[in-house]
């Protein structure tokens, strides 16, 4: 069983983020690229804002069967995950969310 890691260990109410609500792309675009081109949009506005209001992470609660999108654009756990675990939760429960962040340092 393979473990996703973690790089910081903090309660995730605690963290001074912003955290992006909800973000989707229609499906008949999807696989054109668009939902990443629209994060990158979205996490350069909030990586302007975060000079002038002091935050250092993009939040985002993720359905567990869109967590690879995030994968993809550099978003991690803040929990150490179990692959197979979030797997099985995410094929009984589709609305099953994980919380994902980005650190703004490394944008």
């Amino acid at each position: 069983m393979k473990d996703i890691e973690c790089e910081y260990d903090f309660p995730y109410g605690t963290c001074p983020a912003i955290k992006i609500g909800r973000f989707a792309v229609n499906e008949k675009y999807n696989s054109l690229g668009l939902g990443t081109v629209l994060l990158d949009n979205v996490c350069y506005q909030i990586k302007r804002i975060s000079d002038i209001v002091g935050v250092r992470f993009i939040t985002v609660d993720a359905y567990c069967n869109v967590r690879d999108f995030y994968y993809k654009n550099e978003f991690n756990h803040l929990k150490v995950q179990k692959e197979n675990k979030l797997r099985r939760a995410s094929k009984r429960n589709p609305n099953l969310t994980i919380p994902l962040y980005k650190d703004l340092k490394r944008i």
